[in-house]
C-alpha cells in the first residue's frame, strides 16, 4: 500500500488522489487477504493473527472463496476513480503542504497523533502532585530503533513494604521506602496501590488484584522492600507473619517471586518493571538445616519486555539504611533519580547504581536483568521535575476525605467524629493512627477539628517515644533478671526497679502484666541455696541419697556440631543425629539433682528383691554400682516412694534440666571438652578395657579400667559437682521423646504424649559418638536393659 502511495506521488497526484488509489488497491486485495486469513487463523499464533484479522476484516457478506468476488469491487473502484481521482488531479496543488508521509493503515501502529494537553483545572492540594505538566510524546520509532511507551498510556503499579515482622527483628525503613516510591508513582501517572506489612494472604490477594488491573495496561511496575531470601535457586518475598521453622516451609509461608513474574508476563504489557529492595540477610537461616545457606537473592531471568532490578548483585546482601537516613541506600537513589524528566529507564538505573556504589563505599552493586523492547520514561522531556517525596512519610490506606477546596468546621467535625469512631472500633497501631490523622490535618486545615487532630498527633508521638523507652528499659531489666539474685538486698533492688518501671511507663502500656509479675516475684523472694550446696535424704537402713544444688540459668540446648560434622568424626548416618537440632535457647529454674546415679543399695530400699544381674559373667549387682534393669515406670515408682518418705516432690529430671546440668556451663561436646582421649578420666564408656574382652566392639581410644558399670563416683565430676553424667548407664528423663522447637523456652517439659521416653548420657557399652552432652536416646517406658538407670531431682518451693 505504501507503494501505491509513492506511485501517486510520482505522477504528481495530491494526497486526496493518492488516498483514492490506496483504497482501490485495498479493495482489489481482499480475496488474497481473506485466503491468507483462513490459512493463518489455525496456526499457533492465533491471538496475534486474530488481532490482524479484525483490523483487515472485509465487509459483511463478502466471501473470499467466490471466484467472481473481485468483479464488483473492481467496477466500483473504476467508478470511484472517475469521480474522485480526476478532480484531485486539478486541485492537488492546494494540498501539497500535506505531502509528508504515507498514512497509517489500521493494522499498523495506531495512536500516532499528538493530543494536546488541556489546560489544567486547579486540583485539591492532596492531588496536585498527581497532575502531569508535560505534553505526551507520540509513540513510534525512536532514534535508537525501538519504540517508546508514551506517558499518556495506562500505567499500573503495586508497591509493598514489609517491616514489622512477627518472628524476627523488625526492619527500619521498608515502610518509608514503599511510601516514597508509591507517592512518586502516583505523580507519574500510575494507578498505584500501596500495601504495608502484609500477611501471606494479604500479599497474595494484592498480587491477584494487581494481575487483574494490568490486563489492559501499557506498563506495569512492582516494587518490594523487606526481607527476601533464596532457596535452591528460587527467590521468595517474606510476609510479616512468616515463621519458617525450616527451609522446607519457605515455599508455604512466603511469596514465590516466580508467581508474580508469571502474572505480569501473562498481562501482555509492553513494559513490565520489577524492583526488589529485598536482598537483606536471611533472618531465618539459623533454623535451616542446610549448611552453606546462600545469601541475598538468586539470579532471575527477565521475560520479553521485562526489567528486573535488584538492590545488589545476586548472592549479595544490601543495607537497610544509609547511616542516619530514613531510606535504604538503593531506594534513596531511586527516589532521587526517578523524577528526572526525559531520561530513559535504563539510564536512570545506571545513575542509581553510581549513587549506591558511592554511598556504600563500593560494597553494594545494584543489578538489573532486562529484555525491554521499548523505551520507558517516568517523565518526558520538558516536564516539570517532580520533587522527591518526603523521606519518611507514613502510609495512609484508609481515610479519604471528600475533595472540597473549602471546608467548614461542621464538615470537619463530622469527619473527625467518624474517624475517632473508627479508632474505637478497630484495634489500630499508633503508626496507623498517625497516618490517618496526618491525612486529616492536611485535608481539613484551619478547622477546629484539624487542630484537635494535630494535638492528637503530638500526643501520639509522645506516646511513641515513651513506648520506645519502655521497650528498651523492659529489655534491660529482663536481661539482668536472667541471672538469679544472690542476696535479699539484690532482690529488693530488683523489686524497686520494676515498681519504678510500672509507675513511669504506665501510659505506654508495654508488657505491664509481666512487669507486675517480676515485681511481685522479687518482693516475695527469699534467699535460696547457693551453688555448691548439697543436702542428704535418709532412705533408712543406713542408706542415704545426696543431692547437689543446680542454680538456674539459660543455655543453648542441642548439638553445636552439625550431623555432618558428627558423621565426619565417627562415621554413621547423619539422620541419626538430626534430632539434636536445631540449637535453641532454654532457661531453667534452679533445682536439686542427685550427685550420683541411683545405686543398687538405694533402689533396694524401695524394692528389696531387685537384682541388676550381670553381663557375660561380670556383675552389675554391687551395692555401689548404678541400678540397672529398671524401666521408666520402675524409676517413677522409686520417685513416688521417696517423695512420700521425704515429704518432698521427687521426680526424674526433664530433658532440658538434664542437659543443662550435664553441660555445667560448657558448649563443647562433653563437659570436659571435645576430645575423646580424656574420656578415661571423666567417663566409663566402651574403651580399650572393654575391647580386651569383646574384640568386636567399637570403642573410644582411651582406658577407663572398667569392662561394665563402674561404682558411682569413680570418675571426675563436672563443674556442678555431678558424677557420671556421661557414660556408666543411660539415664531416664521425665519427657516423652519428640523433635525440638526452634523457639526460646523456659522450663520445657517435652511433648504432651508419645510412644517413647527420653534416655540421656550414654553408657559403659556405648562408643563415644553417643556419649555427648547433646546425645539423645529413647525407649518404651516399660522396657529395661543392663545399661539403663536413672538419677532424681527435687524442685524446692521458691527455688530460682
Amino acid at each position: 500500500m505504501n507503494s501505491a502511495w509513492r506511485i501517486g506521488k510520482f505522477f504528481g497526484l495530491p494526497p486526496t488522489g493518492r488516498n483514492t488509489i490506496m483504497t482501490i488497491v485495498t479493495l482489489l486485495s481482499w480475496p488474497k487477504i481473506a485466503q491468507e486469513r483462513n490459512a493463518m487463523i489455525h496456526t499457533p499464533q492465533k491471538h496475534t493473527l486474530e488481532r490482524e484479522r479484525r483490523s483487515t476484516q472485509p465487509p459483511s457478506g463478502f466471501s473470499p472463496r467466490c471466484p467472481f468476488a473481485f468483479v464488483a469491487p473492481a467496477l466500483a473502484c473504476l467508478a470511484m476513480f472517475a469521480l474522485l481521482v480526476a478532480p484531485g488531479l486539478f486541485f492537488g496543488s492546494f494540498a501539497a503542504a500535506q505531502d509528508e508521509a504515507p498514512p497509517q493503515t489500521q493494522n499498523q501502529t495506531q495512536d500516532q497523533t499528538q493530543t494536546p494537553t488541556p489546560a489544567p483545572i486547579p486540583p485539591p492540594a492532596r492531588d496536585a502532585a498527581r497532575q502531569l505538566t508535560a505534553k505526551p510524546k507520540p509513540s513510534g520509532a525512536s532514534a535508537e530503533g525501538y519504540s517508546a511507551i508514551p506517558t499518556a498510556g495506562r500505567r499500573a503499579a503495586l508497591v509493598v513494604g514489609a517491616a514489622n515482622y512477627q518472628a524476627v527483628a523488625p526492619l527500619n525503613n521498608p515502610l518509608n521506602d514503599a511510601t516514597a516510591i508509591h507517592a512518586f508513582l502516583q505523580t507519574s501517572g500510575f494507578d498505584a496501590a500501596l500495601v504495608t506489612d502484609p500477611t501471606l494472604r494479604q500479599f497474595n490477594d494484592a498480587i491477584d488484584a494487581f494481575a487483574g488491573k494490568i490486563q489492559e495496561a501499557d506498563a506495569a511496575l512492582f516494587y518490594f522492600s523487606g526481607h527476601g531470601l533464596q532457596v535452591k535457586g528460587d527467590n521468595y518475598l517474606v510476609p510479616i507473619d512468616a515463621t519458617i521453622p525450616s527451609e522446607a516451609d519457605v515455599a508455604y509461608q512466603c511469596v514465590h517471586a516466580g508467581r508474580l513474574m508469571a502474572k505480569m508476563d501473562e498481562s501482555r504489557c509492553r513494559v513490565n518493571i520489577v524492583i526488589l529492595d529485598a536482598c537483606r540477610n536471611n533472618p531465618f537461616v539459623r533454623s535451616f538445616r542446610t549448611t552453606g545457606q546462600q545469601r541475598g537473592l538468586a539470579f532471575m531471568e527477565a521475560a520479553r519486555g521485562t526489567l528486573v532490578a535488584f538492590s545488589t548483585s545476586p548472592g549479595k546482601t544490601a543495607d537497610d539504611a544509609v547511616a542516619g537516613g530514613a531510606h535504604s541506600p538503593y531506594t534513596a537513589a531511586l527516589i532521587k533519580h526517578f523524577p528526572r524528566p526525559g531520561v530513559p529507564l535504563q539510564d536512570l538505573f545506571l545513575d542509581v547504581r553510581k549513587d549506591v556504589l558511592a554511598s556504600t563505599r563500593g560494597e553494594q552493586v545494584p543489578w538489573e536483568v532486562t529484555s525491554l523492547t521499548d523505551k520507558f520514561y517516568f517523565q518526558l522531556s520538558g516536564a516539570t521535575p517532580v520533587p522527591p517525596p518526603p523521606p519518611a512519610s507514613t502510609p495512609s490506606t484508609a481515610y479519604t476525605p471528600a475533595p472540597h477546596l473549602r471546608k467548614s468546621n461542621l464538615e470537619a467535625r463530622n469527619a473527625f467524629d467518624e474517624l475517632k469512631a473508627a479508632f474505637d472500633k478497630k484495634k489500630l497501631s499508633l503508626k496507623d493512627k498517625l497516618a490517618y490523622l496526618d491525612d486529616f490535618t492536611r485535608d481539613w486545615p484551619g478547622t477546629t477539628a484539624g487542630d484537635e487532630a494535630a494535638a492528637m498527633i503530638a500526643s501520639i508521638r509522645r506516646l511513641e517515644k515513651l513506648q520506645a523507652e519502655a521497650q528498651k528499659e523492659f529489655a534491660r531489666l529482663m536481661e539482668r533478671d536472667a541471672r538469679p539474685p544472690l542476696t535479699q538486698a539484690d532482690a529488693s533492688r530488683r523489686a524497686a526497679d520494676w515498681a519504678a518501671y510500672l509507675q513511669k511507663y504506665a501510659d505506654a502500656d508495654y508488657r505491664l502484666s509481666e512487669a507486675r509479675a517480676q515485681c511481685q516475684r522479687y518482693t516475695d523472694w527469699k534467699p535460696g541455696p547457693q551453688p555448691g550446696d548439697d543436702m542428704t535424704l535418709d532412705l533408712g537402713g543406713g542408706v542415704q541419697l545426696e543431692l547437689v544444688w543446680i542454680p538456674g540459668g539459660t543455655f543453648q540446648m542441642g548439638s553445636h556440631q552439625t550431623p555432618e560434622e558428627i558423621v565426619g568424626l565417627y562415621g554413621g548416618e547423619a539422620k541419626f543425629y538430626e534430632d539434636e537440632r536445631p540449637v535453641h535457647t532454654v532457661t531453667v529454674d534452679g533445682f536439686w539433682m542427685g550427685k550420683y546415679e541411683v545405686t543398687n543399695a538405694q533402689y533396694r530400699r524401695y524394692q528389696s528383691s531387685h537384682s541388676s544381674k550381670d553381663f557375660s559373667g561380670f556383675s552389675l549387682n554391687g551395692d555401689d554400682q548404678p541400678v540397672v534393669y529398671v524401666s521408666w515406670d520402675d524409676a517413677k515408682g522409686f520417685c513416688k516412694w521417696l517423695s512420700d518418705r521425704a515429704g518432698k516432690t521427687i521426680r526424674l529430671p526433664t530433658e532440658a534440666e538434664w542437659e543443662y546440668a550435664a553441660r555445667a556451663g560448657t558448649t563443647t561436646a562433653r563437659y570436659w571438652g571435645d576430645d575423646d582421649a580424656s574420656m578415661g578420666r571423666y567417663a566409663n564408656v566402651a574403651d580399650r578395657t572393654a575391647k580386651s574382652q569383646w574384640s568386636e566392639w567399637t570403642i573410644a581410644e582411651t582406658t577407663d579400667g572398667y569392662k561394665v558399670a563402674a561404682p558411682v563416683g569413680s570418675f571426675q565430676p563436672n563443674a556442678f559437682g555431678l558424677y557420671d553424667m556421661i557414660g556408666n548407664v543411660w539415664e531416664w528423663c521425665e519427657d516423652w521423646y519428640g523433635n525440638y522447637s526452634s523457639s526460646s523456652q523456659r522450663n520445657p517439659t517435652g511433648p504432651p504424649s508419645g510412644t517413647f521416653r527420653v534416655l540421656r548420657g550414654g553408657s559403659w557399652g556405648i562408643d563415644p559418638r553417643n556419649c555427648r552432652s547433646s546425645s539423645r536416646g529413647r525407649s518404651e517406658p516399660g522396657h529395661s536393659l543392663n545399661n539403663r538407670g536413672f538419677r532424681v531431682v527435687w524442685v524446692s518451693a521458691g527455688s530460682n
